[in-house]
């Protein structure tokens, strides 16, 4: 043991197990009442370092995984990834209830304060320090996690740092949870500002300023002209490949854009139109599995976008893959800036996300879980079509995609219907500006509460250290 004078009571290094009980075992399909309260991994909260949902579960499903009795005051660790802090002190009404064997329960011995032993445990300084092994999931060992060195004192001083830390801790959380309500405040305010701009409530004032401006319906019979002569290029570049001339009627074999489904859609203002996808671009999948695992001779390593790069509102570029592709195919499936991403499936939450490519790496393609639209003209915005695939579409997509139990997925039929708002394209310029101001502020504030948030959680470690260092209390 090492000891520090300096501070008014004498400070210890401690073995771990040297303070704590032996753990103690339960089987609830085997002991006790009908039903039992069980805490797993899920029912701990750990940004607030509190049990928050245990499950009520009948004795006869009991998980093989609950085995750990506990008590009121006890501290449950979990070794399964330590590096995510899923440590709380047991409180009253859990007492006597069941734990997941992958916690290390730490029931204190008497003469050391479960709070003291708590807090010491949720420094990042001591969470670093302890040795994982395995990667599905990565995992602690009892054994060696029980021989970490922690500070102690005496029983008087353990619960004044206590209370001390309580205290301290208690205005901490309270200045988080408003930095919480802040980012979900502006979250809100970002979502209502974009349901507005393809709604056309962001440019009411505009619109009353500006009444003489060419309505969408015109803009759209320049776009509906435009795809029917790109169709007629195409017909006519095959038949002259083939050597013959085009046959009498080969112009009626144009297949016309799907029509959008007016069911449940909002009323736009007098100028505006509905359409749809089908109508505005070329919809088209990515590079399958099969194509990318083909060995090839011309192939060339490219930037792969995946569903995972496509969030909500933006695109994670943090981690790209590259994979090997035939030139033929880069030609096919390379990104252009304008190029509007739609995800395919997966998870209900990722359905239909999408964002506008800008050309962030070049070349680059994509994923056959990521549609592409390709818009035919200029005249269409392809920022307004993808927010307002994030917004309305997404309940769209929800409600129009193959369903299962957790999963969704559109296909290529499914979004080509759907709906899209026009606008007269100087208006449609204008929201561009406006969402274009409105995301570098939200960026801004986003900055701003992100420094405070890591100036928080700074502060609390600092606290800790003092407090676990003698210099906390007088």
């Amino acid at each position: 043991m090492s000891k520090n004078n300096g501070s008014r009571s004498a400070w210890t290094d401690a073995r771990l197990g040297d303070l704590v009980e032996p753990r103690e075992t339960r089987n609830p399909s085997k002991e006790g009442a009908g039903e039992f309260l069980y805490v797993d991994i899920d029912a701990l909260d750990n940004r607030r370092q509190r049990i928050a949902e245990p499950k009520r579960l009948p004795k006869d499903v009991a998980p093989s995984r609950a085995r750990m009795a506990l008590r009121e005051g006890d501290v449950v660790f979990s070794l399964v990834r330590p590096y995510l802090k899923n440590i709380a002190i047991v409180p009253p009404e859990l007492d006597g209830s069941v734990g997941s064997t992958a916690y290390c329960v730490l029931r204190p011995k008497e003469g050391v304060d479960s709070r003291f032993l708590f807090y010491q445990l949720i420094q990042d300084r001591l969470i670093h320090s302890i040795p994982t092994y395995g990667t599905s999931p990565p995992a602690a060992r009892d054994e060696e996690f029980l021989n970490t060195r922690i500070r102690l004192t005496s029983p008087k001083e353990q619960a004044r740092v206590a209370d001390k830390l309580d205290e301290l801790s208690s205005d901490l959380d309270a200045g988080v949870t408003a930095l919480e309500r802040a980012k979900a405040n502006l979250a809100r305010y970002r979502a209502a500002v974009l349901k507005a701009a393809v709604e056309g409530k962001l440019t009411e004032e505009w619109r009353r300023a500006n009444p003489k401006v060419e309505p969408a319906s015109k803009v759209l019979e320049r776009i509906l002209a435009a795809r029917m002569k790109r169709w007629q290029g195409h017909q006519l570049a095959k038949y002259e490949a083939k050597g013959v001339r085009a046959p009498k009627g080969w112009k009626d074999a144009y297949p016309l854009p799907d029509a959008p489904d007016r069911h449940e859609l909002p009323t736009l203002p007098p100028t505006w139109v509905w359409t749809t996808v089908d109508a505005l671009g070329d919809v088209a999948g990515g590079v399958t599995k099969g194509q990318r695992t083909k060995a090839r001779v011309d192939r060339v390593e490219v930037p792969y976008l995946r569903v995972a790069n496509v969030q909500n509102g933006f695109l994670d570029l943090g981690v790209m893959k590259t994979i090997p592709v035939a030139l033929a195919d880069l030609d096919r499936y390379r990104l252009v800036p304008g190029d509007v991403l739609f995800t395919e499936g997966g998870d209900r939450d990722k359905l239909g996300r999408g964002w506008v490519w800008r050309g962030e790496i070049d070349p680059c393609i994509h994923q056959n879980h990521i549609f592409r639209l390709r818009l035919l003209t200029d005249e269409c915005v392809p920022e307004l079509v993808s927010v307002h695939g994030n917004t309305f579409g997404r309940l769209w997509f929800q409600r129009a995609g193959k369903q299962s139990v957790n999963l969704a997925s559109v296909n290529q039929t499914m979004l080509k219907r759907f709906p899209v708002p026009l606008a007269p394209v100087a208006e449609q310029r204008v929201i561009g500006q406006r969402l274009e101001q409105l995301g570098s502020t939200v960026q801004h504030v986003e900055q701003q509460l992100l420094r405070a948030s890591i100036g928080a959680a700074r502060l609390r470690q600092a606290i800790l250290a003092a407090a676990f260092s003698g210099g906390l209390v007088a």
